[in-house]
């Protein structure tokens, strides 16, 4: 009985010993046996992609409503680092997964040079406090379409753009299942070179995904999400 009280109090979550805003639970695990193992090309992608999101700048949309203002934090949001990274590889045509308010896509079509698809199951207009304006549509090149990328059907129906694709952007629902079934039908399409960014790999649900991950990866939560930036390399 006293070793399953034990094993019952282990496995009860501690006290959080901090007061915050946003918490999250969460395991951080040794990167020493993990495989694949970073490159340096992956290292170096992440600083020079770091560098350029100092510069980045939403200020004129971040003032657009609460939920816009995430656009110009970092480190602690991901947007600007999105962005700087599109800029280091010279991104021509983009994908993120999950589109929800918008974010995301107007952090990926900064630039307004390059091509920008992003996957969702709703569309934009059904959120009230999406933060995409029909002119962002049209000036940074942004096309959602609606489907699931996990309908065998739809994703034959996209997989030109997403063999195409320079940088991926995977912001799905973290559902414990989602985000590895489309890995696992997604990167034998990838060309070479391209870039895979996960968000939230920090989360209790991604855990398993992003350990099980078969591209050189790199945890770049400090210059990235604060609950969890990846980055991998096809």
């Amino acid at each position: 009985m006293q070793l399953k009280a034990r094993a019952r109090a282990f496995l009860r979550p501690p006290t959080i010993p901090i007061t915050a805003r946003h918490l999250e639970w969460s395991v951080i695990a040794s990167v020493d046996d993990l495989e694949p193992k970073p490159s340096s090309v992956l290292i170096d992608l992440m600083l020079a992609g770091a560098a350029k999101a100092r510069k980045v700048n939403f200020d004129d949309i971040a003032g657009r409503s609460p939920d816009a203002r995430w656009l110009s934090i970092w480190p602690g949001a991901h947007y600007r680092l999105l962005a700087g990274l599109c800029d280091e590889i010279k991104a021509q045509k983009v994908i993120e997964v999950g589109t929800y308010l918008g974010l995301g896509a107007l952090a990926l079509g900064a630039s307004g040079t390059r091509q920008v698809i992003t996957y969702d199951i709703v569309p934009l207009d059904a959120f009230p406090n999406a933060v995409v304006t029909p002119a962002d549509i049209n000036e940074r090149l942004i096309d959602q379409r609606i489907g699931n990328l996990l309908d065998d059907d739809f994703f034959r129906a996209q997989a030109d753009d997403l063999s195409t694709a320079d940088l991926f952007f995977i912001d799905g629902p973290k559902d414990g299942h989602f985000e590895k079934a489309l890995l696992s039908r997604l990167i034998p399409c990838l060309k070479p070179g391209a870039v895979l960014v996960l968000d939230d790999i920090r989360l209790l649900n991604m855990l398993a995904t992003w350990r099980w991950l078969p591209l050189p990866k790199l945890d770049a939560t400090s210059v990235g999400h604060w609950c969890g930036t990846g980055m991998a390399l096809a």
